[in-house]
């Protein structure tokens, strides 16, 4: 009936239910009580959830601190972490740029399982394969370097701006200049100044065109030492092209003496047939002026000599004092200045009155018999002597500044010798057996030979030079004397 019969609270007993309100932390539950007959009353709870609050709270906070501990942690071991990668991938790093400066003795410290470790491995295992391709690379480098250092031949490399990137030892000594002086500097510096505008503008033609004139060719031409002395030289040119940019290999041969024996080897064979042509001249039924005009020709056309073209031969009296006899290429006043020289005077007397070879290379003091306006000139005066008599001066002109040679000198001598021979036959009344005994016993070798050019005579003196008797030479052409 809605009358309150139990309560916590005495005082609300026996009065009507109150009005239920829930407020704040307190709330009321109701809940009907019955039995089999019916309907008995109603029970009435007030209940408040401040210690579910309290409780709630609590757990709140403790989770809120766990969560903001666990966070902390998890900062603390995320710093930490990323310190450890950061450190690791630092001395990776480290490693790497003192690796590209050129230090390969490295290591990235960097070890363990996880990435940075393999990473870090890796990283060292590669500086290692690097370590021994440098190796192997610089002992090829060495090998190489050794085997051009070593090579007879000159070895120069020069890249596409014409500058000198390699000089081995040869080329060192070959040239004079020290390593330090030629690398960095233009080619052209061990080239005469002649062939340098030609080398450049070849050089820049084969860069714009590839067209090839010398490269791959043997050439000869002069190279430039560093005293400014020339030099004869073989030279082969190779290029290379790498990642499209070209060098060049030049292989250098100094052929000074090979030259130089070519040359000996061509003196002496003019030589020979200077001597031959002038001993046939003193067979010939001709008057000794006669003879001597034409050996004067053949003199004047030695080659070795650089003559002028004038030359001349003059006999000697008893006093010493010269008459000129034959002459090649003088003009009418000098020949007329010229008929008598005094024993002394000018490069002829000084010949005679001295009885040595003189030389000139232009005109001097020595030259008393000059003439106006005479052109600039050299000369070799020679006595002609038959043991201790002087016969006569071979006078030889030379152009102006023409080097003195001493085996131009004895060839000269030589020459009056053979002179002496036939201005001796001439005079002699038994001049063939003179001439003959003179041959045979003549300090040169003689060849003679037949209109068929077959040798039919050779004195002694050929066989000790040559080797072969005369049985073994008649009837031969000279050309076997070249075979060897």
């Amino acid at each position: 009936e809605g009358i309150v019969v139990v309560s916590n609270f005495p005082r609300d007993v026996g009065i009507t239910q109150p009005q239920l309100t829930d407020e704040q932390i307190y709330f009321w539950r109701t809940q009907e009580i019955t039995n089999a007959a019916g309907l008995l009353g109603t029970l009435l709870i007030q209940f408040s959830n401040d210690a579910l609050i309290a409780s709630n709270l609590k757990a709140r906070n403790l989770g809120l601190g766990i969560a903001l501990s666990g966070m902390l942690i998890i900062a603390i071991a995320g710093l930490l972490m990323g310190y450890l990668l950061t450190r690791r991938l630092q001395r990776i790093t480290d490693a790497a740029m003192q690796m590209a400066k050129g230090n390969l003795a490295v290591s990235s410290r960097v070890s363990g399982r996880d990435e940075l470790g393999q990473l870090g491995a890796s990283f060292d295992a590669m500086v290692k394969r690097i370590n021994e391709d440098v190796e192997n690379i610089l002992g090829s480098k060495a090998r190489v370097q050794s085997i051009l250092d070593n090579a007879l031949e000159g070895i120069i490399t020069i890249n596409d701006k014409s500058r000198i990137t390699g000089f081995n030892n040869a080329a060192v000594k070959m040239f004079g200049y020290k390593l330090d002086e030629v690398i960095g500097q233009p080619v052209t510096m061990i080239m005469p100044k002649n062939p340098r505008e030609a080398h450049q503008q070849g050089f820049k033609n084969y860069l714009e065109t590839g067209e090839k004139k010398v490269i791959g060719q043997v050439v000869r031409l002069q190279g430039l030492r560093k005293d400014n002395t020339e030099f004869p030289m073989e030279l082969a040119i190779s290029t290379v092209v790498l990642d499209g940019v070209s060098s060049f290999i030049g292989m250098v041969r100094d052929v000074s003496r090979q030259r130089a024996s070519a040359e000996k080897i061509e003196r002496d064979r003019q030589h020979q047939q200077v001597m031959a042509e002038i001993l046939t001249l003193a067979l010939e039924p001709l008057s000794l002026e006669q003879q001597l005009k034409r050996a004067l020709v053949t003199i004047s056309g030695i080659e070795a000599f650089h003559t002028n073209d004038e030359c001349c031969i003059f006999l000697a009296d008893a006093s010493g004092d010269l008459t000129l006899i034959a002459s090649n290429g003088w003009s009418e006043e000098r020949l007329e200045r010229c008929q008598r020289v005094a024993c002394g005077d000018c490069l002829c007397g000084l010949a005679a009155a001295t009885r040595q070879l003189v030389y000139a290379d232009t005109i001097d003091e020595r030259h008393s018999k000059c003439l106006p306006d005479m052109h600039e000139h050299g000369h070799y005066c020679a006595p002609i002597m038959h043991g201790d008599i002087l016969l006569g001066v071979l006078n030889i002109g030379l152009v102006a500044e023409h080097h003195y040679s001493a085996d131009e000198a004895q060839f000269v001598l030589d020459i009056t010798q053979v002179l002496a021979i036939m201005i001796e036959a001439q005079q002699s009344e038994d001049s063939l057996i003179k001439l003959s005994q003179a041959i045979e016993q003549s300090p040169v070798s003689v060849v003679i030979t037949d209109t068929q050019a077959l040798i039919e005579y050779v004195n002694p003196r050929f066989c000790q030079v040559s080797g072969y008797s005369a049985d073994e030479v008649m009837g031969k052409n000279p050309r076997i004397l070249q075979s060897g």
